[in-house]
């Protein structure tokens, strides 16, 4: 079972929906590389990001993969987080259409407007619960993997410690300060959320942007090598929960090794 909050939820959809993760970082990569005229604007990324919130372009991109596929269709059972701004409480999707409710967890404000549904305004789920981890333990999982971007902080902003101090008239850096709050929350909730899970994978990619989609190859090798260095923990772990849980890929290896 999956659960996530904004771009968790993003993310954990379409791989619940089955597809390869290479071609998920693949479609990332293309589908969010900003036009010619927003790599010229000095912040053309958010920019960018305004223009497709605000011009409702992520709704036919996400539709290409997920169709009309409702949650209860997707191979993996997931759930995703929003908030809803009249009732201040998150809102635990799993059911309904699937990007949908994509579409309410990565409402992010101020680049979105809230989403206005059945007497809700329905906002990105990282204002309440970042780390959806107590979700999966009140479902009934007995082992919780959380996997979160924002453990860490880039400790530096629009260049204050550093020679590449942005300088970009008065309403982007309003809306880096405005992104960057939001970070910190993120940042301060995560510590929070990852409570409840038995393991915790979290890469550090504080060098990157928020708006740098076009990385997301690099993002991804980040991933997987942060992962792949901590597997080993998790193999035991989940053995002391279940000892004949790997013992199939043990004897394909010992297989392969005679």
């Amino acid at each position: 079972m999956l659960a996530g909050t904004s771009a968790g939820a993003l993310t954990g959809s379409v791989y619940a929906a089955g597809l390869d993760p290479e071609f998920i970082v693949h479609v990332f990569k293309t589908d969010l590389k900003p036009s010619w005229l927003f790599r010229q604007l000095p912040g053309g990324g958010y920019w960018y990001l305004l223009y497709k919130y605000r011009r409702h372009k992520f709704d036919p991109m996400l539709r290409k993969y997920l169709g009309q596929a409702r949650m209860k269709q997707l191979i993996i059972p997931t759930i995703a987080i929003s908030v809803d701004l009249v009732e201040g409480e998150p809102m635990v999707r799993e059911n309904g259409d699937a990007t949908m409710n994509v579409l309410e967890s990565i409402n992010l404000p101020p680049l979105s407007l809230p989403i206005l549904a059945s007497d809700r305004a329905l906002v990105d789920g990282g204002l309440l619960n970042n780390i959806p981890a107590n979700i999966l333990v009140a479902r009934g999982c007995n082992f919780v993997i959380a996997s979160s971007v924002t453990a860490k902080l880039e400790k530096d902003f629009v260049g204050i410690r550093s020679k590449g101090r942005q300088r970009a008239g008065h309403f982007l850096p309003t809306l880096q300060v405005i992104m960057r709050q939001n970070m910190i929350q993120h940042h301060s909730m995560t510590a929070v959320g990852v409570q409840p899970a038995d393991f915790v994978i979290a890469p550090d990619v504080t060098s990157f942007d928020l708006s740098e989609f076009t990385r997301a190859d690099e993002m991804a090798v980040i991933g997987e090598t942060t992962t792949n260095a901590t597997v080993g923990n998790l193999h035991k772990m989940l053995n002391r929960l279940d000892s004949n849980l790997f013992e199939s890929s043990s004897q394909v290896s010992l297989l392969k090794a005679s």
